[in-house]
């Protein structure tokens, strides 16, 4: 696991659907990207303050609210991985 914070890149905004889903929209781009409910809440987590681990323990603190994979230290780092591949995250 990485051991750098992610943080959302301050052009992104984030619209978060009554499902739990989430919306990730640029203006300057005109690009959206959706997340499913567990990438939604990594989301909420990358602020440049938590490390993966962090990360992780907060969402295990959440167990009663969400159903949790089995491998959630590979999910979110996947998680992660993609956003920060597709732009929507930086490290710091």
């Amino acid at each position: 696991m990485m051991s750098s914070n992610p943080k959302r890149h301050p052009g992104i905004e984030t619209k978060i659907l009554p499902d739990g889903h989430a919306v990730l929209m640029s203006e300057k781009t005109n690009w959206a990207y959706t997340l499913n409910p567990l990438a939604a809440i990594v989301w909420e987590f990358c602020d440049g303050t938590n490390s993966l681990s962090d990360i992780v323990q907060h969402i295990k603190g959440m167990k009663e609210e969400i159903q949790l994979p089995d491998d959630l230290e590979h999910e979110v780092a996947e998680v992660v991985d993609d956003l920060t591949e597709s732009d929507v995250l930086v490290t710091v």
